[in-house]
């Protein structure tokens, strides 16, 4: 049975190499992931059911432009979160 939570999702501006993390904000606790692409974290968001909004709709595949925070809510499996690699806050 899927462990489906809802969620908020944010998403850290892509560092100076290109790379970004994704944040899954649940209750207290933040489950993180970070991405070598913006591509990369695009598809992986849009297979987990992640949608971000954006001020042109709703956004669930690559946005050049995303250099600012945006974010969003979803209801994802979070035992899924957890297998494609996602780690919780300590």
């Amino acid at each position: 049975m899927a462990n489906i939570a809802p969620i908020t999702v944010s998403i850290i501006p892509p560092d100076p190499a290109g790379a970004l993390t994704v944040c899954a904000h649940e209750g207290s606790r933040v489950w993180r992931k970070t991405y070598r692409t913006e591509h990369d974290a695009w598809l992986e968001m849009e297979s987990l059911g992640m949608t971000i909004k954006t001020n042109m709709g709703t956004r669930t595949k690559y946005v050049a432009d995303i250099r600012r925070q945006l974010i969003s809510e979803a209801s994802v499996d979070m035992d899924e979160l957890q297998r494609r690699g996602y780690k919780a806050d300590e």
